[in-house]
């Protein structure tokens, strides 16, 4: 672990990891800026430029320039803002809202070129996959129950974050196993499945964890030890010593499609199909009735008040999916959350478990043989007619991702309400030729909102 991440460069990337790490960082790009007008960020933009020093970082949300660690925090926060972001293997959450931010600002800071940023991307995903593994699924086979607790993406991202800005500051051998140990220490608890309960702005803990990680790694360069990661454990060895020979990147990610927990998706499925088949009913709809499996269940059916419950909610996007045919970050955003017809009838979804979909979902969940993840949904309408049910299934880590086109396509749909067309236009030709970039500034400032009046 430590070798790779003290000497890996570009040049060791396979082509088709570089590829994928650069198409990672633009989906994140788009969660990022579509997420940097949420409340959360908002407040964690103001937060991290009240009180961090004047830098060469730029916070998406304004346009100002903090340290690598404000800026990192108050991206993070960004890019789960409407939890558009990723999912990784082995984490239980999301990777690239931290992974992407830290290593933009860290390039940013440092003037790296597109190429390092590219290569600080893969070192931080196979980091992150590593270090959710050894904390949440221990050093035996994963087990994974329905009444299971585990920590979330700022508990296991702020080492990886750490990896991150310990190789982009060129730390020794020994001040990466300190900052990866002080991450691991000072890394927020995130107890993920209480957020789930008590939906609050706190959500996967991703700003803590960024911030945490790039001060680790601060520290550590300053003589400042930590403990010895679990990482180095013995009982984990077998998980980590494969770093930089096994990429998990190629079958560990899966890039969302509706701006909401992933939990809600295969319900979300099941609705898209009902409405491609009998088109826009929310008018004529009684009930909604949704099985799903147990954690699907956890986000409960509640109308939400606000942004951070109608992402932890099933009754909130399966109301969207009804009347647009799609959850669309807007979706997320308070002005929708005030109206009254998708209030209405998010407030007539019945939610239940179903034992068999909730052992499918942890067959799913330890990676055996006969897993999915699926809900089904009926709807009952106003003249007692029914629709349904139809089964929808939210695939997990494809075989095959989407390629370029999509990701650009995702990115443009996400982002055209925040930022310009310009805007668009010139983060994806950057992002085309990431390795031939000299630097990211012309790439941040594309991403900034600050930039919309004005273009790039």
């Amino acid at each position: 672990m430590t070798r790779f991440i003290a000497s890996f460069r570009y040049e060791d990337l396979p082509e088709a990891v570089a590829e994928l790490a650069s198409l990672c960082a633009l989906d994140t790009f788009a969660a990022m800026v579509c997420g940097a007008p949420s409340p959360a960020a908002k407040i964690a933009a103001s937060h991290a430029a009240d009180g961090g020093r004047d830098g060469k970082a730029t916070i998406l949300a304004t346009g100002e320039r903090r340290t690598a660690a404000a800026t990192a925090f108050a991206n993070a926060t960004a890019a789960n803002g409407t939890d558009l972001d990723d999912v990784g293997r082995y984490t239980w959450g999301h990777p690239g809202a931290m992974v992407v931010p830290t290593a933009l600002a860290m390039a940013e800071q440092s003037g790296a070129c597109g190429r390092d940023f590219i290569a600080s991307v893969a070192l931080g995903y196979e980091v992150a996959f590593r270090s959710g593994r050894c904390l949440n699924f221990g050093p035996d086979a994963p087990v994974v129950d329905a009444a299971r607790e585990f920590q979330a993406c700022g508990s296991w991202g702020a080492p990886a974050c750490a990896a991150i800005a310990a190789h982009s500051k060129g730390l020794s051998p020994a001040q990466i196993v300190h900052a990866l140990g002080i991450a691991e220490y000072l890394a927020p608890e995130a107890p993920m499945m209480r957020d789930l309960e008590y939906p609050a702005m706190v959500k996967h803990a991703n700003g803590a964890g960024a911030k945490v990680g790039i001060e680790a790694a601060e520290l550590a360069a300053r003589g400042f030890t930590g403990i010895v990661s679990r990482m180095y454990s013995q009982a984990h060895r077998p998980w980590t010593t494969d770093v930089g020979s096994n990429w998990i990147l190629p079958n560990g990610i899966h890039w969302k499609r509706y701006s909401c927990c992933s939990f809600a998706h295969a319900a979300l499925d099941a609705v898209g199909e009902i409405r491609r088949r009998y088109g826009a009913v929310g008018a004529q709809v009684s009930q909604i009735r949704v099985q799903a499996y147990s954690d699907a269940v956890r986000l409960g059916a509640r109308v939400p008040e606000s942004s951070e419950e109608a992402q932890f909610s099933i009754s909130w996007p399966v109301a969207v999916m009804l009347e647009d045919g799609e959850v669309h970050p807007r979706s997320m955003a308070p002005e929708r959350l005030a109206d009254p017809r998708t209030r209405a009838l998010a407030g007539r979804v019945r939610l239940t478990e179903s034992r068999e979909l909730t052992e499918r979902y942890l067959l799913s969940e330890a990676e055996l043989p006969g897993g999915e993840e699926g809900a089904i949904v009926e709807i009952e309408l106003l003249d007692g007619s029914r629709l349904g049910p139809v089964k929808g299934t939210n695939v997990l880590f494809p075989d095959r991702l989407p390629g370029r086109d999509a990701v650009e396509d995702k990115f443009r749909w996400a982002t055209a309400d925040v930022i310009s067309p310009a805007q668009i236009d010139a983060v994806l030709r950057i992002v085309r030729s990431l390795p031939e970039q000299s630097d990211v500034r012309a790439l941040v400032r594309n991403l900034a909102l600050s930039a919309r009046s004005g273009g790039p």
